[in-house]
């Protein structure tokens, strides 16, 4: 005897949602990966320093972007791996979101000068061609933040903010990805002597610090209509102004600065931005 619409279960969707997937499996493959290369590292005591291209912690960097060619290859196939290329190729951009990836370096310049004209110690060209798990030079240096650019951001604006977009508004997604961001940062304090200084005291302002990153992002994300080209080049304008030996002191903290006073300008236009599943198709987000 079949079972009467009264007595049948309830359909899935009224029980709770379906688990997603495809974000699990992207967070298990970023997540994964990441942390195998870094756990690999760890166990043979080895430690990543600024000039030294082995060991390198750069093949963790890439581990977002793997995850999300991977996924989007099972899920979407080809068609969603042209849709991926397309974003990353499209260079014409607006001229705010250029300002946008300009404006680290060109805030790093300024901070430098100003610190040289007032008799500090101005930060060297050598300095500059100092990143972690980079052989020493700047075009060595410049390859590596563009790869760290590429690598993270088809991960975490490319991929999951979308799919938190889904869901949640723009900065409830922007929260969600921080956490996921953060959290997957973590053996670096331990495998890259430059996350040395960072203790307990400091991780909030580092967790803070990416939260106002992730805000900026996702600005520029919704402002050009998902460039992935634009949040790559501001991760790597970012890296290549404050993660080198030249970005420290008062670079660093001009900088972080800027991008803080960015991420508080951009809120009232984010919080605007309801889940994309909830509302049509919407424009670029300016800010005001």
């Amino acid at each position: 005897m079949t079972p009467s619409a009264a007595t049948a279960p309830p359909p899935r969707a009224a029980r709770g949602r379906a688990v997603d997937r495809p974000l699990v499996a992207f967070l298990l493959l970023a997540f994964g990966l990441a942390w195998a290369w870094s756990a690999a590292l760890l166990v043979a005591g080895d430690a990543v320093a600024p000039g030294r291209a082995w060991p390198t912690h750069l093949p963790a960097l890439l581990a977002p972007g793997l995850a999300t060619v991977l996924v989007t290859a099972r899920t979407e196939g080809r068609a969603g791996a042209g849709r991926l290329l397309r974003r990353l190729t499209a260079w014409r951009l607006p001229a705010a979101a250029w300002a946008a990836v300009l404006a680290p370096p060109a805030v790093g310049l300024v901070a430098a000068g100003t610190a040289a004209l007032a008799g500090g110690d101005a930060p060297t060209w050598g300095a500059l061609g100092r990143f972690s798990g980079t052989a020493p030079g700047v075009g060595w240096v410049v390859l590596a933040v563009l790869l760290n650019g590429v690598g993270e951001e088809t991960g975490w604006r490319g991929w999951l903010l979308p799919r938190l977009r889904r869901r949640h508004g723009a900065v409830p997604a922007t929260l969600l990805l921080t956490v996921a961001w953060a959290a997957w940062h973590a053996p670096f304090f331990a495998l890259l002597t430059s996350y040395g200084d960072f203790g307990v005291v400091q991780l909030p302002g580092f967790v803070l610090g990416l939260a106002a990153g992730a805000l900026v992002l996702t600005w520029l994300w919704e402002r050009t209509g998902g460039s992935l080209l634009a949040v790559a080049l501001w991760h790597a304008a970012y890296n290549l102004t404050v993660a080198t030996d030249a970005g420290a002191g008062v670079v660093a903290a001009a900088v972080t600065t800027v991008v803080m006073v960015g991420a508080l300008a951009v809120l009232p236009a984010l919080r605007r931005r309801g889940p994309t599943a909830a509302q049509p198709p919407a424009g670029p987000v300016s800010i005001g």
